[in-house]
């Protein structure tokens, strides 16, 4: 009873942390109910065309696939930055003389609860738009609609299976938070900075990124292999190669983000020719937070690869067969088909990016008063913000184009095999549109929040830092 007071009175002064990255596990909810629902209602359905039923229920079981695999990189980030901001509190409930293990036990109960609360609103909205997407792919393939199927046990399941992704993500960051000494955590909820990866942490991360890359190249192998004999099942088999490799391939880099972003981001934006001080500061500020950086960079990372990667994989399918003579589109082509398989996905990718960033606002809020304590117009500290958002979104961008080009070169080591011709076709029109909404998002979610304490006196700001 002691422990559950104790965890109860906890979330009661975390509700504020959770609420700021709840958007990320709302919309992970509703997209693994969606395609919960999907698969549900195809699978029930017997009397469908047998192509047509295999193709709902390959949509609905791919998209718990990849959206499971986006969710366990960015709620991962999330629930870090909930576990970072809290620990101050942390640090003196061990000072009070809990145990780790009950201070563990505690922070994934919030997370259990906070998860099932936002299933719940996400599965509501998963009910409301099952009808529309099953009469959109309908529509796309020509077929009649598959009646929309409710589900109550369907919808638990999922519930169920989203807090255990989120809890895969938060065990390890709550093992870690209360591994920290107390008065070392104290001294970290201040602002000072603290190792967040070990050495074996990090060689771990290093062994599965290279484990990854290994089954990418060894399944692009396999699939050449078998794309000898030229036919639509031949271009759909490398089309669904080159389109699991994303999100794989996004796994593996967010893996190994915390030992690549800070030097990249350092490295690109030493070579901008931009003078002017705060350019610099803005700079500095973003490579010293580089566990910020990190948890910044992994979302946008994601929504611009797996956005580009499966534009750049249709086209190139399509550019590859009227360059051979075929003058028909390719059944999972189009963009409605190439959004039923990645769209879910990206909506998460989105939704930790804004979530995360939000989360930042109060840290955020403190270095821009700082800023202004030592010397920093008020034109300087509004565009410093902006200038962060900036870099988030070059770091992700250079992030998310190696997505996208490993999944173009598995479709271009099978297509030789398949064809006599192949092309491949960069949308880079299309590119520029998704940094361009990539980057607008990153600066709505970085700026606005921290205009209300550029208002307020410096001091108060920086005492609600260290008081939380």
């Amino acid at each position: 009873m002691m422990a559950l007071r104790m965890a109860v009175a906890d979330l009661r002064d975390s509700w504020s942390a959770w609420a700021c990255v709840s958007f990320t596990f709302l919309v992970t909810g509703a997209t693994l109910g969606l395609s919960a629902l999907v698969l549900h209602s195809a699978a029930i359905n017997t009397g469908l065309d047998d192509n047509y039923r295999f193709l709902l229920i390959s949509i609905g079981a791919t998209n718990v696939l990849f959206c499971s695999m986006v969710a366990l990189a960015v709620v991962g980030t999330s629930t870090a930055l909930v576990v970072t901001s809290r620990r101050g509190a942390i640090a003196r409930l061990l000072l009070a003389g809990a145990a780790p293990g009950q201070v563990v036990r505690m922070l994934l109960l919030q997370l259990i609860v906070v998860t099932l609360v936002c299933s719940v609103a996400g599965n509501a909205v998963a009910l409301s738009s099952q009808g529309w997407v099953l009469r959109i792919i309908a529509e796309d393939r020509g077929y009649a609609p598959v009646p929309a199927v409710f589900s109550p046990p369907v919808l638990l399941a999922s519930s169920l299976y989203c807090a255990a992704v989120a809890m895969m993500g938060g065990l390890r960051q709550a093992r870690r938070a209360t591994a920290i000494p107390p008065v070392e955590a104290l001294r970290a909820s201040s602002g000072a900075a603290v190792a967040s990866t070990t050495r074996v942490g990090m060689v771990m991360r290093w062994t599965g990124f290279v484990m990854i890359c290994a089954l990418i190249v060894g399944a692009a192998a396999f699939f050449r292999s078998a794309a000898e004999d030229f036919g639509p099942d031949a271009f759909q088999n490398l089309m669904q190669m080159a389109a699991f490799s994303l999100p794989v391939f996004g796994l593996g880099l967010s893996l190994i983000a915390p030992s690549v972003v800070g030097p990249l981001t350092r490295l690109w934006t030493r070579l901008v020719p931009i003078p002017g001080a705060t350019w610099h500061l803005a700079r500095h500020t973003v490579i010293s937070r580089s566990d910020r950086l990190v948890k910044s960079v992994i979302p946008v990372m994601f929504a611009v690869g797996l956005l580009f990667g499966m534009m750049a994989i249709g086209d190139s399918v399509s550019a590859t067969l009227l360059a051979n003579g075929f003058g028909f589109e390719l059944d999972g082509s189009s963009l409605v088909a190439l959004l039923a398989l990645m769209g879910l996905s990206i909506a998460i990718a989105f939704a930790g990016s804004v979530s995360n960033l939000m989360m930042m606002t109060r840290q955020r809020d403190a270095e821009l008063a700082l800023d202004g304590v030592i010397g920093a117009t008020p034109l300087q500290q509004a565009s410093l913000p902006a200038l962060e958002a900036t870099m988030v979104t070059g770091t992700a961008a250079l992030l998310g184009l190696t997505m996208a080009g490993v999944s173009i070169g598995v479709l271009a080591y099978g297509l030789p095999y398949a064809v006599d011709v192949y092309a491949i076709s960069l949308p880079l029109m299309m590119l520029l549109g998704i940094l361009l909404v990539s980057w607008v998002i990153t600066l709505l979610a970085t700026v606005l929040p921290s205009i209300p304490s550029l208002r307020r006196p410096a001091p108060r700001v920086i005492a609600q830092l260290v008081a939380s």
